[in-house]
């Protein structure tokens, strides 16, 4: 563990959402943060 980084992360697999509007979180997030399904 470094003292730069406190959790020592290697990378992300994956990140999971819970959302009310599925549809139109999945269209705000490509449009805006450009991640793909």
């Amino acid at each position: 563990m470094s003292l730069d980084d406190p959790l020592d992360l290697l990378g992300i697999d994956y990140v999971e959402f819970y959302v009310s509007n599925a549809r139109q979180a999945a269209h705000f997030y490509r449009t805006t943060l450009g991640l793909r399904p």
